[in-house]
């Protein structure tokens, strides 16, 4: 014998339920999608969004290839985001700032910190991967420390973008 669905409510009503529910889904969407396409007019917001995806993209793809020397065992290593605790800490952080970031387009003054925090981690980031390198015995720099370095240089493009912003917004300010 099949299972029986308990219903409390008559069909008409829960036809009525699900549009109801349906349509303020699709309210909520449209005002959420309204808010993505704001802050996407502003170029920085893609620059950010490029800095962290390509920040995550590093835990995968190496920045150095070769072996790596340790308690004079020598082992092939990739040298990438996961390879030393520092180094994941630092990628981590580098990514988060640059997500967080993103939804700070109404903030500009503090979108401005975090991206030179950012540009400065992922500096350090990068100072970290060659110190890596004295590790090493033999070896050959990866062609994917490109996204690496398009870290930095995202961050140095969304930082022009935020200061090309407050320069519009103060000459808007002087014409009032």
């Amino acid at each position: 014998m099949p299972k029986q669905k308990l219903s409390i409510c008559s069909p008409a009503a829960t036809l009525i339920l699900h549009s109801a529910v349906l349509h303020f889904t699709f309210l909520l969407s449209f005002l959420f999608l309204q808010q993505i396409i704001l802050m996407i007019q502003r170029i920085q917001s893609l620059w950010f969004l490029l800095a962290a995806l390509f920040s995550a993209i590093t835990f995968r793809f190496p920045f150095y290839n070769g072996d790596w020397l340790k308690d004079l065992v020598q082992a092939p290593v990739d040298l990438n985001a996961q390879t030393t605790i520092w180094l994941t800490i630092v990628t981590v952080l580098t990514g988060a700032l640059a997500f967080a970031a993103i939804f700070l387009y109404g903030n500009r003054s503090f979108q401005l910190k975090l991206a030179y925090g950012g540009l400065l981690l992922s500096i350090g980031l990068l100072v970290i991967y060659f110190l890596e390198l004295k590790n090493f015995s033999s070896g050959s720099i990866a062609l994917w420390c490109i996204f690496h370095f398009a870290v930095a240089a995202f961050y140095i493009l969304a930082i022009k973008g935020i200061l090309n912003d407050q320069k519009l917004i103060k000459g808007l300010d002087r014409l009032r």
